[in-house]
């Protein structure tokens, strides 16, 4: 009998992408192990809560830090795992080592599977490779199978930190496909909204705010469009506080009258279908975000940083189009082909709906989660 202990290093209700996250694991759990009695949660805290995903009544929740060095701490969450009969840990971003292993694989857990959402190491070669693969195999106790969410951060992983590429496997993120679709009925939702024109072409952007997200590549793209027509307006969201102050100061006369920083919302579903196209100009390390699924899910082509594993989101030319990370010029070229004549928007738009739904809604995601977790169980019997 599988029973299952899916263990954070974040604590519970934490939110952001973790979320959906949450609840894509507590489904895959379900169906391996048949019942939610067979399931186990494990939080680093519980502060603010607990997880509304599980079922009434539900109660295996144990608080455990993957960090935890402490003997006893450490003694005491062998016993939780020997005392429930625990055979499988799935943990979120659990490296190669971590000091509460070895106490885990003694008190019976013969499955450890890591699911990645970040890269784990800059690509290596040559003997600095050489040396991470052999320092990976002085640990017996770690993961049997690392799962990432890109291709680039599986790379990250066999290529970087020296992980037999054997014990690594690729499952991309899952969108709710019932919840971001074209809808006809919201296209001027975005418009009226924020007192847009409706004779306005407006282009989306959705995320975090710091240096690396590439803000300050649309802003600057954003005063090059401007110089020329006056009939795109970019919509920013993400932005908390005075986040947005230092982006705005880019801005000249012109433009600071086609770009809205909108804040954080929650109906970002809806505003997406008031949109041409989105945009991640992210210029350090970024991946397949979920971010870029739930825009195309939505008909939103997507002009995107040709980086890792971003460029993995499109099909360059077909659900949209790379540029070079940091250029706000060919940002802007970008957006003028887009949104003239040469390009069959309305094409790329279905196209990019068809690859989600086809690709990557969250049934996909939680059936090839499932199958890569059922695999490695059967080959630890």
């Amino acid at each position: 009998m599988t029973k299952i202990l899916i263990l954070y290093h974040c604590e519970a209700n934490t939110g952001y992408a973790i979320g959906s996250l949450e609840k894509v694991f507590w489904s895959m759990a379900l169906r391996l192990a048949g019942s939610p009695d067979n399931i186990h949660l494990c939080y680093p805290g519980y502060s603010n809560g607990y997880p509304g995903y599980t079922p009434e009544g539900f109660g295996n929740f144990v608080e455990f830090s993957d960090r935890q060095d402490a003997t006893d701490k450490i003694e005491l969450f062998a016993s939780y795992l020997k005392e429930n009969n625990i055979n499988v840990i799935f943990g979120f971003d659990q490296p190669v080592s971590l000091p509460y292993y070895k106490a885990a694989r003694l008190a019976g857990v013969s499955s450890f599977i890591s699911y990645w959402g970040a890269p784990m190491s800059s690509i290596n070669s040559g003997l600095k490779l050489l040396l991470k693969k052999l320092d990976v195999m002085r640990y017996r106790h770690g993961p049997d199978l690392y799962i990432f969410e890109s291709e680039a951060m599986r790379q990250s992983a066999y290529l970087g930190r020296g992980v037999p590429e054997e014990k690594t496997a690729l499952c991309h993120l899952g969108v709710d496909t019932e919840k971001y679709h074209p809808d006809a009925e919201d296209q001027y939702y975005a418009h009226d909204l924020f007192g847009i024109p409706r004779d306005k072409q407006l282009l989306f952007y959705s995320g975090h705010f710091e240096e690396r997200k590439g803000v300050r590549v649309i802003a600057e793209a954003a005063n090059i469009i401007a110089a020329q027509r006056d009939d795109i307006v970019f919509i920013l969201f993400g932005n908390r506080n005075d986040e947005a102050a230092p982006y705005q100061a880019l801005l000249n006369e012109k433009s600071s009258k086609q770009v809205i920083f909108g804040g954080y919302r929650s109906d970002l579903h809806r505003v997406h279908r008031s949109c041409k196209a989105g945009i991640i100009a992210s210029t350090g390390w970024d991946s397949f975000t979920m971010s870029s699924i739930e825009m195309q899910a939505s008909g939103l082509p997507l002009l995107v940083s040709n980086l890792q594993g971003l460029r993995e989101t499109i099909v360059d030319g077909e659900t949209g189009l790379l540029f070079s990370p940091g250029s706000a010029a060919e940002l802007a070229e970008r957006v003028q082909t887009l949104l003239g004549k040469a390009i069959n928007i309305k094409k790329m738009s279905q196209n990019a709906v068809s690859r989600i739904q086809s690709q990557f809604s969250t049934e996909i995601q939680i059936q090839n989660l499932t199958s890569l977790t059922k695999q490695q169980l059967t080959r630890s019997k």
